[in-house]
C-alpha cells in the first residue's frame, strides 16, 4: 500500500492511504472532497500498514511521534519493529514504557 501526504502553498495537509484494492485518481479524490482543486502530491511512501503511514507521516512533517489509540498499542510496537524505530525513547515512551 502506499501512503500519500497530498497539499498547496507549501502545505502537505491531507494523508491519503491507498491500498492494493485501488488507486483512486486525483480526481477521484478531488470529487470526493478528500483533496482539494490545487491540491499536489508532496509526499509519497510504501507501507505495510495504515499505522506504519501515521508514524511516517508524522516524521515527514516533523510532528511529535505519532501517539497510538490505547487499543492500537500491540501494532504499534510492531509497526515500530518493522520501521526500526523500538529503540527510539521518543516513540516507546508512547507506549508507557
Amino acid at each position: 500500500m502506499k501512503a500519500q501526504g497530498w497539499g498547496s502553498k507549501g502545505s502537505c495537509y491531507t494523508l491519503v492511504v491507498i491500498d492494493d484494492m485501488g488507486n483512486p485518481s486525483p480526481d477521484k479524490l478531488r470529487e470526493q472532497k478528500i483533496l482539494m482543486d490545487d491540491d499536489l502530491l508532496c509526499w509519497e511512501v510504501d507501507v505495510d500498514s495504515v499505522m506504519e503511514a501515521m508514524i511516517l507521516y508524522h516524521q515527514y512533517q516533523n510532528w511529535e511521534p505519532y501517539s497510538p489509540m490505547d487499543d492500537d498499542k500491540d501494532e504499534y510496537l510492531e509497526a515500530l519493529k518493522k520501521l526500526k524505530l523500538d529503540n527510539d525513547d521518543r516513540y516507546t515512551k508512547k507506549l508507557g514504557f
